[in-house]
């Protein structure tokens, strides 16, 4: 199925309806569909793997789930001042120490079908280059204003990164093998390598579950 993907061909042996909402299946439609909590376990596979390589890299005790970007104390204060509020944000995320000694990094995911029909015009960096600027939009600003730096992990369904993705991957890879005492491209391979497994594992799930 991965291989198959990657190379822009449809996998063999479809089912011929999706189990979890009954309509007609296609490969985009399984990329896509939110019924039955497919997407939501591909997601969260991915965060759970860079989690764990992020604890390797560090310490378990540096890395945390959800951080909030905004709380319900910025929703209250929005209140008082009369302003419109907005809900609360947390990341994916946060890893203390990552990129600088001291501060906090926040990472969030995002896994996105680069050949869906509203993709299939445009180039496939631009398609991940579009999904960073919102990750960005929404929370950078928010991030910043706590002294935290703030990441979008941008991968497509069948293996690519985005620039902010590949540049976390180094960075986490560069880590790694200081810590292990191993070369700097054997632990990049070793990254990509769980990474990319992450995304045909799920990718396959999606298609076959």
């Amino acid at each position: 199925d991965g291989v198959r993907l990657r190379l822009g061909l449809t996998p063999t042996s479809l089912p011929p309806r999706r189990d979890g909402c009954g309509e007609r299946f296609s490969t985009e439609h399984a990329m896509s569909c939110r019924k039955g909590g497919l997407i939501l376990h591909r997601h969260n596979d991915l965060v759970a793997t860079w989690g764990q390589l992020c604890g390797q890299a560090h310490t378990p005790s540096t890395v945390s789930d959800e951080p909030h970007s905004q709380t319900s104390q910025d929703v209250q204060a929005a209140g008082a001042n009369r302003t419109e509020p907005t809900p609360e944000l947390r990341g994916d995320i946060a890893v203390h120490g990552f990129w600088t000694r001291g501060t906090t990094a926040i990472f969030d995911v995002r896994v996105t079908d680069t050949d869906a029909p509203s993709n299939r015009n445009t180039a496939p960096a631009k398609v991940l280059q579009r999904h960073e600027a919102e990750k960005k939009a929404k929370y950078g600003a928010l991030c910043i204003a706590r002294r935290r730096t703030f990441t979008p992990l941008v991968f497509s369904v069948d293996g690519m990164q985005g620039v902010e993705a590949t540049a976390a991957s180094r960075r986490l890879a560069s880590s790694l093998a200081s810590k292990w005492k191993r070369s700097y491209s054997e632990v990049c391979g070793f990254v990509r390598s769980r990474l990319s497994i992450a995304l045909v594992r799920s990718a396959s799930r999606c298609l076959r579950a």
